[in-house]
């Protein structure tokens, strides 16, 4: 007979079991968390390498898949993809860009919380990681920079990948032939997702890696499982360290592992070789052993970030992360010391802490790619971390799980787990507005890190336009400083050195103008402030010319320098030699024209612009107009050029084409001068009511504009409507401040009003 089931004591309440959380719902606040913690980045503009990369990149802009998909043009195809796929949708408004950046980080951390669920088996512990991994500060610049996307992508198919190889695996003990069939299905759809990742960015390289990772734990918790009854102490754990040699026995499994390898041979292949990715030529510090050294100073740098995220910087350039002084400096000894004890304590938890010991290998195995083994162009980025904290969230799992577990430290475990969550989410939260726009993001790149080589160049060139655009002379000099300062950085730097060259020509136009920066000299006369602009013109264009050394096909710089020759005619015209002005003004179209042809960016085409401008100054108004055409069939919604092309219709008597140029600058920019145009065109076109009804909305909008009334007043007095046409003069007769304005309106008041005559008046 069986036994019998024993009664409980009457009155005693059976013994409950503890409450569980549905994991679904689990992973929807998660979900709803991640999102959260960056929806105070939608707002956010676009900042740092967001605008080369979208919106002035024709294979986004204009869809092109030859190009996004080629084999020595499609860099991260994946990425530019979803970046196209953003522009189709909502074009250059960055919302959207940000959205599905936000989106994208809440479903990685659902997926690695599924992950970790499948490896720890506990919903405590899972939560505790995937909260850590949505939530640690360092994630910002990944989610919060749109072109951080890559790394979120790659991530995304990373995870994805090693849930369907979980699924293989479990597959693997069932030998039925419809298994085998979904055993393939699985294996492509694993290739599939590992080759995405890779072209979303070569940090998925490390697949393999992970795979055995997966491979170790899954075979040493089934080892767990079949010696949990009856097995001594130990035995379990031992089975941790043997699943590195059984996985090798398992021809599936060593298939899928080799073939993963295998992809990312090639991928390693194609990113150094075939596209050259970030690949730099030499080594940092200019040594292997320098450059050696220095992999273990990031090794350092990355694991402080992991535990104490202070400072966070968006530019390591310059002189931020100081490369290693030789294996024999004290902080590389340190930093190496530190590595090995990482690595000793990884290979010294397998047999007791399998999962910490999982997520030590985990962070170090992405990582790995970013140590500036393989050199490339940017030392150090925080964003380099967002795969790699998958790893630390594993441990984190594992650990809470432990600590939840009904003891002394339960209470210490939730409050920890209080503490770290909140302490995250707020320092997460407030690190996103660093990155709204620009100029927040440089200054406060600058505030952590003020040789930052990038936060001098862009805060110099943010500084140089809006002292410029205010004529905040102080402002104009604080930018050339910083620009300077960051050639002092990065010496013969393209960008920074065509920035300088700009500035100088901009300084050169304003010094022509009559208005110097520069107070420190002295300018007795207008040719010194000539001379001085020539002197800066000449100095600009050898920097533009020595910017253009390093990038043949850069637009910008091409037309900067047909600016620099293009002033160079306006500086020898004011001198009075026709002959110099004309000469330079011809080099400039050269440099326009080659601008046109090397750049074909949408960006580019503003030259038309400039080109169009030579023709104005030369009074050939017919050419200009066809220049001025092709800049506004790109740019179709700028004010000036509509303006600047009006002016010239004018100028060849094609009056109604000129209205219409007229009234869209207008509508851009219901400027005084525009709408006096706009009315002019109409007068000359014998448009007479339609001249009317522009002037009264000119002077309704600038009651002060008494050109305009009295302009207003001889096209009634065209009309015959003399009594309107009395009033318009008559306010410029009380009104104007202008003696002759006012004067000529008296004598058409006088010829309009009938004179009365009075018997004293009569001559006898």
């Amino acid at each position: 007979m069986g036994k019998r089931k024993r009664n409980p004591v009457k009155g005693q309440m059976p013994p409950r079991s503890a409450p569980t959380f549905p994991p679904q719902a689990l992973a929807v606040l998660l979900f709803v968390l991640g999102a959260g913690l960056f929806w105070n980045t939608l707002g956010h503009g676009f900042v740092f390498d967001d605008t080369p990369l979208i919106t002035q990149n024709l294979q986004v802009t204009e869809f092109k898949w030859g190009e996004m998909l080629g084999l020595r043009t499609g860099y991260r195809p994946v990425r530019t993809l979803t970046y196209a796929i953003n522009y189709s949708l909502g074009g250059a408004d960055p919302w959207g860009y940000h959205l599905f950046n936000v989106l994208l980080h809440a479903l990685n951390g659902v997926l690695l919380f599924r992950l970790l669920l499948t490896w720890t088996k506990s919903l405590i512990g899972s939560s505790f990681g995937a909260i850590l991994f949505l939530a640690h500060p360092v994630q910002t610049e990944a989610v919060a920079y749109v072109s951080g996307r890559k790394d979120l992508l790659a991530t995304f198919f990373v995870l994805a990948a090693l849930l369907v190889f979980m699924r293989f695996l479990r597959e693997c003990r069932q030998p039925r032939l419809a298994s085998i069939f979904y055993l393939l299905i699985l294996g492509a759809a694993i290739f599939a997702l590992a080759v995405l990742g890779v072209f979303s960015k070569e940090v998925a390289l490390v697949f393999p890696a992970l795979l055995l990772i997966a491979v170790v734990l899954q075979l040493g918790r089934d080892s767990v499982t079949q010696k949990r009854t009856g097995a001594k102490e130990g035995e379990g754990d031992a089975g941790f360290l043997s699943a590195w040699r059984r996985s090798f026995k398992l021809p599936w499994v060593g298939g899928i592992v080799a073939g993963a390898a295998a992809v990312s041979a090639l991928g390693l292949y194609y990113a150094l070789y075939v596209v050259e990715a970030s690949r730099m030529v030499g080594f940092w510090g200019g040594s292997f052993v320098i450059n050696f050294a220095t992999s273990f100073k990031l090794f350092a740098h990355y694991l402080q970030l992991v535990l104490w995220p202070h400072p966070l910087i968006a530019d390591y350039t310059g002189d931020v992360f100081p490369v290693s002084q030789g294996l024999g400096e004290p902080a590389t000894l340190l930093s190496i010391l530190l590595s090995a004890a990482f690595l000793g304590l990884a290979v010294w938890a397998c047999r007791g802490q399998p999962l910490i010991s999982a997520g030590m290998f985990w962070f170090l195995a992405t990582l790995l790619p970013v140590l500036q083994i393989i050199p490339f162009h940017e030392l150090a980025a925080d964003r380099f971390l967002y795969l790699p904290l998958a790893g630390v969230a594993l441990i984190a799992a594992s650990a809470m799980q432990q600590l939840a577990r009904p003891s002394r430290f339960q209470k210490v475990a939730w409050a920890g787990f209080a503490v770290v969550a909140v302490a995250c989410s707020a320092r997460a939260i407030d690190r996103n507005r660093d990155w709204s726009d620009q100029r927040t993001l440089w200054e406060a790149t600058y505030e952590s890190a003020p040789n930052s080589f990038r936060a001098n160049t862009n805060l110099g060139r943010l500084y140089f336009e809006e002292g410029k655009g205010k004529l905040d002379f102080p402002l104009l000099r604080r930018g050339m400083a910083m620009t300077r300062r960051a050639l002092e950085l990065v010496p013969g730097e393209p960008l920074a050195t065509a920035n300088l060259g700009g500035m100088l020509l901009e300084q050169a136009g304003l010094t022509l103008g009559g208005r110097s920066p520069d107070q420190s000299r002295r300018f007795a006369s207008r040719t010194d402030f000539v001379d001085e602009a020539y002197r800066l013109t000449h100095k600009a264009l050898g920097l533009l010319q020595e910017a253009l050394k390093d990038n043949t096909l850069n637009g910008a710089v091409l037309n900067n320098i047909g600016n620099c020759y293009k002033r160079f005619g306006a500086i020898w015209q004011e001198r009075g030699d026709e002959q110099k002005a004309l000469e330079n003004r011809l080099k400039a179209r050269q440099q326009y024209e080659l601008a046109l042809e090397r750049d074909p960016r949408k960006e580019q085409k503003a030259t038309w612009y400039n080109y169009a401008m030579l023709y104005v100054d030369a009074d050939m108004h017919q050419e200009a107009i066809g220049a001025l055409e092709s800049f506004l069939r790109h740019f179709p919604n700028h004010a000036d050029g509509n303006s600047r092309l009006g002016i010239s219709l004018l100028e060849v008597k094609r009056h109604s084409e000129a209205a219409d140029s007229f009234k869209k600058a207008s509508q851009l920019n219901p400027s005084l001068d525009n709408l006096a145009f706009w009315a002019q065109a109409h007068q000359q076109a014998g448009q007479i009511e339609e001249a009317v009804r522009v002037y009264r909305i000119l002077v309704q909008r600038y009651p002060q504009a008494y050109a305009g009334f009295f302009n207003l007043g001889v096209l009634y007095k065209q009309l015959g409507n003399n009594d309107l046409a009395v009033q318009s003069f008559q306010a410029v007769v009380d009104k104007s401040p202008d003696r002759s304005l006012a004067d000529r309106a008296r004598r058409e008041l006088a010829l309009l009003r009938p004179v009365k005559v009075t018997a004293e008046d009569v001559p006898r």
